[in-house]
């Protein structure tokens, strides 16, 4: 069954259980999936999220609302989070066009842990407690004493080997399996499946593995697992390295992507890539620079912009930068984006007028917007809307990004 981000659709009576209600009330908490119950059973309404949802009798295919593709959407994932998996020698064998995101996401772990396969898995030194007839290792003297006292035909050791069964492997083993739950692609799933077996599985099973994950730290060692293990804490529920996956059960086969933290992670990105090689940097919107609402003295509360990006020279400059994951109405911008755009230019050190940009995805080609406010005594700011064409890779953007902060530097430049 297939939903669209904020839609509504009719489910029957008996196809829901009890543990699946139980299931999607938890969802809703986080505003995944909410149910409401009919005279013919149940309303379900998506929420901003996208991926698979797999219930007792029904397995629920959560799409995005633009018209984007499966591998666009792994690009801009890929891209926001960090890592660039899609060698193009593999993305050209992936046919998960009709099969959703969740074959595109155990893809590209197949492509990565192969890709180890080939280099050679990490090895590392484990201890041993082993009985052997003869001295290898280290006497476990205590254990040969209380044990085998004064015989010498057994001997208690401790042993040193290098052995495959390390946390990076274990957690490759154990998003492999979840990957066989999740895909629906019948060739995808037995790839998942003899490639876990070159794997060795954790002793404590998937909840373990996704508790090592948890803990990761990478060296020079282990680097070449990163990528694999970004994929990995997808399909584990674990919350990937910027929690851009809602937590879920792993068991279940589910995978969730909130796309409003999705767009935001990508404009950020994207936005400070762009900034970056024009002598900018991004400070943190959080802190110090956020903005704070005070009630009465009493209760306070804050509120930021997704991007600040800070010029130095000529002059000081902070530029706001919003994400909207929102198409662009006719109006070009919402009255309360509008406010909340013109109260973020007014708070932040710019020549006048104050300026800030919006940013939301556009499917006709690549938009520009330029939205001016005044009043009886003159100007009161502008506001750049930037449409993104989300056909492009995301690299492509942050060139047109790059040329739009280009021109809004130039101008605030003549303005001081």
């Amino acid at each position: 069954m297939t939903l669209v981000e904020h839609q509504v659709t009719e489910v029957a009576d008996g196809l829901l259980s009890d543990a699946d209600l139980l299931r999607i009330d938890r969802l809703a908490e986080r505003r995944v999936l909410t149910c409401r119950a009919t005279r013919t059973g149940y309303e379900l309404a998506a929420g901003s999220f996208v991926g698979v949802v797999r219930l007792d009798r029904v397995r629920l295919q959560l799409r995005p609302k633009l018209s984007i593709s499966g591998e666009q959407l792994i690009a801009w994932l890929s891209y926001a989070i960090g890592v660039d998996p899609l060698r193009p020698e593999l993305r050209r064998g992936w046919h998960t066009a009709d099969d959703g995101l969740a074959d595109l996401v155990v893809a590209a772990l197949v492509d990565e842990c192969r890709e180890l396969i080939r280099r050679g898995l990490r090895r590392d030194y484990q201890r041993e407690d082993r009985i052997e007839p003869v001295l290898r290792g280290r006497l476990d003297l205590p254990a040969q004493i209380s044990r085998r006292y004064g015989m010498v035909d057994r001997l208690h050791v401790r042993t040193f080997d290098r052995r495959s069964d390390v946390w990076e492997n274990q957690v490759c083993h154990a998003a492999l399996t979840a990957g066989t739950r999740v895909a629906r692609n019948a060739d995808l799933v037995r790839a998942a499946a003899a490639t876990a077996h070159a794997f060795p599985a954790h002793p404590g099973g998937t909840y373990a593995a996704l508790r090592d994950l948890r803990r990761a730290h990478y060296h020079r060692m282990n680097a070449a697992y990163r990528v694999a293990h970004t994929w990995a804490a997808l399909l584990l529920g674990g919350g990937g390295p910027t929690d851009l996956l809602r937590p879920s059960d792993a068991i279940a086969g589910s995978l969730l992507i909130d796309m409003d933290r999705l767009w935001e992670s990508l404009v950020r990105r994207m936005v400070g890539d762009a900034a970056a090689e024009m002598g900018g940097t991004v400070v943190p919107a959080g802190g110090q620079n956020a903005l704070k609402v005070t009630v009465d003295d009493d209760y306070s509360t804050t509120f930021r912009p997704d991007v600040l990006i800070r010029y130095l020279e000529p002059t000081l400059v902070v530029l706001p930068v919003d994400a909207k994951y929102k198409h662009a109405s006719t109006r070009a911008i919402d009255s309360s984006d509008l406010h909340q755009l013109l109260t973020y230019a007014a708070a932040y050190p710019m020549p006048p007028p104050p300026r800030a940009i919006v940013v939301h995805p556009a499917d006709l080609g690549w938009t520009r917007r330029r939205v001016a406010v005044a009043g009886p005594r003159g100007p009161l700011g502008e506001v750049l809307v930037v449409g993104v064409d989300i056909r492009q890779h995301p690299c492509d953007g942050r060139d047109r990004m790059r040329a739009e902060l280009d021109r809004f530097r130039d101008t605030a430049r003549r303005a001081g």
